[in-house]
This record gives C-alpha cells, structure tokens and sequence, in this order.
C-alpha cells in the first residue's frame, strides 16, 4: 500500500525530510515480520491473512525538527480475499438389491476416500439419497449425490489466480473420471458390491466459498471476506447483516455473537 493517495501524490509530499509511521484500527503501530515499511512511506504485506483486513492510517511527519510534527494522515482499508473454491456433486442410481442406504453411504464413503481422492486430487464430501424408485425389473433402486471438492491452493508467482483455478479444475476431473471408472470396474466385477446404473452418472459443477465468505462473480470468481457486523454461511452470495443485539466485530465471521 503506497501512503499517499495516487491524487494527493505530488513532489511536494515526497519531500524527503518526511518519515512515515503505519497504525492499526486500534492506532498501534505496524509491527510484524511480513510487514516492510519503506522509506518512500509504501507498506508491503508478504502472505497476507484473513486478519489483516482491515484500515491502515498512514502519518507523515516532519523530521528535520527536534520534535517531529504531523503533516498528513491517510488512511486505507484492506481487505484480504481467497480464490473461490471448485466442488463437483455426482448424481448416480445404484441398485438396493443387497445393501441397505446406510450401508451403501458407508461403502461409497470409502470409496471416495480410498481410491478417488486418495491422490491429493480432492477432498471428499457429503454423500446422501437424493430417491429411490423401482427400476423395470421390479428391483429398488436410489440416486445418489456424491460431492468432492478441490483442495484449495495459494497463487503464487509460477502461477496466477487463473492457472490456481485451471489446475483445481482439472484434479476435480481427474477425479471424476477415477469415480466413473471405479463404478465401471465394480459392475463388472462378480465381487462387485456397488452396482451403479452409468447411464445415469452425471456431474454438476460449482464455484464455492467458505463460511464466513461471500462470492463475488465480477471480481474474477473471489471469495471476500464478510465485513464486521456480517456474517454469512458457506457458499453465500452476499453477507447478511447481524440481527438487533448481536454484533461481530472481526471479518470473515460465520455468525453473529449477542
């Protein structure tokens, strides 16, 4: 963050004799390892957090006298934002004929973890029924949703937001495809458990943020964080406001405090 406004920046408040002291929003003074203070007045934060959001103020003050005296005060409000998150929902019928829904949560849970997204290509999710019906053969058969989502990932100066996003995308797909091919190996297999119905596999593929976040769509597919008074749940579009009598004074916040 540069102190100077870009419209206030002129050779005048360059003047060297000029120093620079960055506070806080409870006016102490800037003092971390990842934050470098510069002799120009600019403030670099390295690995930036969640917590640094926040409003910076930016004192210049004379030097050349024996008691330095304030000239100008700026201040800046940053807010630290995440790269949305990549989560894939399958839908698959599987036949009911020997398992009962618990059974076969618990076994499509392990499969999940053991042989999809045990390669660091996802983290796995949330599976449930979504129906049951009777197939043509008079036989029950039930949709399931099966969810797993990308781990998420730090740009960095290799690669960019864009490239982040590309490579969480294509781990998603890897790993649906090891889940379509798990599905086709098992219904072949006479010691095949699951039998799933491939015709019916279909995936669905969602941006998401975590609690405390909101997505916004205009800003490249980022996740801001919630400002202080708002909080909201995971995968929220906006913020909601604390309701009367509860406040929340931090940002990122997934709920309000009485």
């Amino acid at each position: 963050m540069s102190c100077i406004p870009r419209e206030s920046d002129t050779r005048e408040e360059r003047d060297t004799a000029l120093t620079y002291a960055w506070t806080d929003e409870q006016d102490r003074e800037v003092v971390d390892a990842r934050f470098t203070k510069y002799e120009n007045g600019d403030l670099e934060i390295v690995n930036a957090h969640i917590s640094d959001s926040g409003s910076y103020k930016c004192k210049q003050e004379m030097s050349s006298s024996t008691t330095p005296q304030s000239k100008n005060v700026y201040e800046h409000k940053l807010v630290v934002y995440e790269l949305s998150g990549h989560k894939f929902i399958t839908r698959v019928f599987i036949s009911m004929a020997l398992f009962s829904q618990e059974i076969m949560i618990t076994m499509l849970t392990d499969l999940l973890a053991t042989r999809v997204c045990n390669q660091e290509l996802c983290s796995p999710g949330n599976i449930k029924v979504v129906k049951c019906q009777l197939s043509e053969t008079k036989q029950e058969v039930c949709e399931f949703s099966i969810a797993y989502e990308a781990f998420g990932q730090m740009a960095e100066e290799q690669c960019g937001e864009e490239c982040i996003r590309a490579r969480m995308y294509d781990g998603l797909k890897k790993a649906e495809k090891m889940l379509q091919t798990e599905f086709l190996r098992l219904r072949e297999s006479p010691r095949g458990r699951i039998k799933a119905d491939l015709k019916t596999f279909d995936t669905h593929h969602l941006i998401t943020c975590r609690a405390g976040f909101h997505l916004v769509k205009s800003h490249y597919k980022r996740c801001f964080p919630c400002l202080p008074g708002y909080y909201s749940e995971a995968n929220s579009v906006e913020c909601q406001l604390c309701n009367i009598g509860y406040y929340q004074e931090k940002y990122a916040n997934t709920n309000a405090t009485m």
